[in-house]
C-alpha cells in the first residue's frame, strides 16, 4: 500500500510536470511533449540498433510486454507498437514515472535473461503514471465540464480502465 503523503506527492509532480510545460493544471500531457521535453528516444523493436529482425518482429507480436527503460543516459525506451493509443499513454507514463521518481533500472538475471523487478518501484511507477495520465485537478475538471467517462478517455488519451481506477482511488463521481 502506497502511503497518503507519496499519492499526495504523485499528485503534485503531475501538475508540477504541467506547469514547468507551460500547461494548466487539468491539460492533457501527451507522453511524446515529455518524451521531447526529456529528451528521450523512443524505440520499436524493429528500430533498435543492431537488434535482429526476427527477434525485432517477434518482440512486437508479443502482447506480454509494454514499455521498458532500456537506457537511462540518454533515456531511452523501447515500446511496443502494437499497444493501442491509451496503453501507449499509460506505459509511457508509466515509464516517466520511473525517470521522475529516480528509480535505478532492473537488473537483468544474465543467466535466465529473466529482468529482475522491483515490486515497490514498479508500484510507485504504476500510480505516477496515473496521475501523469490524469491527475485529480484534470479529473475534477471533466467532470465540471460536464464529460462523461468516453469523453475523459478521448481528452486524455485513457482507457475506460484507468478513468474508472481514477476516479475510484480518488472517490469522484463519473456521471
Amino acid at each position: 500500500m502506497l502511503s497518503f503523503e507519496f499519492r499526495q506527492r504523485c499528485e503534485a509532480i503531475a501538475v508540477n510536470e504541467r506547469h514547468r510545460l507551460g500547461l494548466q493544471s487539468f491539460d492533457p500531457l501527451p507522453a511524446h511533449t515529455l518524451a521531447i521535453d526529456y529528451n528521450a528516444t523512443l524505440l520499436t523493436p524493429t528500430e533498435l540498433p543492431n537488434a535482429e529482425l526476427k527477434l525485432a518482429h517477434w518482440l512486437e507480436s508479443q502482447s506480454t510486454w509494454f514499455a521498458v527503460i532500456i537506457c537511462q543516459q540518454p533515456l531511452t525506451i523501447l515500446y511496443n507498437p502494437a499497444c493501442s493509443a491509451a496503453r501507449h499513454q499509460s506505459n509511457m507514463m508509466h515509464e516517466f514515472g520511473h525517470v521522475l521518481l529516480k528509480h535505478p533500472m532492473n537488473e537483468l538475471n544474465t543467466d535466465t535473461g529473466v529482468v529482475i523487478k522491483n515490486a515497490t518501484h514498479e508500484r510507485e511507477a504504476a500510480y505516477l503514471g496515473a496521475c501523469l495520465q490524469l491527475p485529480k485537478r484534470a479529473l475534477e475538471w471533466a467532470i465540471q465540464q460536464g464529460m462523461c467517462k468516453e469523453d475523459i478517455c478521448k481528452h486524455y488519451t485513457a482507457s475506460e480502465q484507468m478513468v474508472q481506477y481514477r476516479s475510484r482511488i480518488l472517490r469522484i463521481n463519473l456521471q
